[in-house]
C-alpha cells in the first residue's frame, strides 16, 4: 500500500469518479481524474487479511451490487472478493469506452462512497466492540 488513504478521502474520490461518468452519460466530458484515482485506489488494496479494515466496506458494497451468494469460508470470501475488486478495476480502466457498463459503475461508485463514508463516520470504539 503506497499511500495512508483513510475511508472519508476514498468515499471524496468515488463520489467524484461517479459524477464524472453521469457527466459523461449526459453528455458532457469533464475528465475523469476521479475514475483513474478510484482505479489506483483499488489497485493498491488487493483483497486479504490483513486488509481488513477496507475489505469488510468492499464486502457491503459488492453484496449491494450483486446477487451473487458470497461464501461464509474465509478463503473463499477472499477469492471471491478479489475477483469483484478486478472486475470493478478492468470496468474503471475501460472508461469510457465500455458504454454498456458505465451506468452500473456510476452506481458501483456512489454505493463506494455511501460506505466509506458511514465507514469513516463509525466510532472506532464501536468498530473494534468497546461500545456496547
Amino acid at each position: 500500500m503506497s499511500k495512508n488513504r483513510d475511508p472519508a478521502y476514498i468515499a471524496l474520490i468515488s463520489s467524484q469518479g461517479a459524477i464524472e461518468v453521469d457527466c459523461y452519460l449526459n453528455g458532457r466530458d469533464i475528465g475523469f481524474d476521479g475514475v483513474r484515482e478510484m482505479r489506483e485506489i483499488l489497485s493498491e488494496y488487493p483483497i486479504g487479511p490483513h486488509e481488513f479494515n477496507y475489505m469488510i466496506p468492499l464486502l457491503r458494497v459488492f453484496k449491494n451490487n450483486s446477487d451473487k451468494e458470497f461464501s461464509d469460508f474465509i478463503p473463499d470470501l477472499l477469492e471471491e472478493l478479489e475477483l469483484e475488486r478486478r472486475l470493478i478495476i478492468t470496468d474503471l480502466e475501460d472508461v469510457p469506452s465500455n458504454t454498456e457498463r458505465l451506468e452500473d459503475l456510476r452506481s458501483v461508485l456512489v454505493d463506494i462512497s455511501n460506505v466509506f463514508l458511514e465507514e469513516h463516520s463509525r466510532d472506532p470504539r464501536e468498530i473494534y466492540g468497546l461500545v456496547a
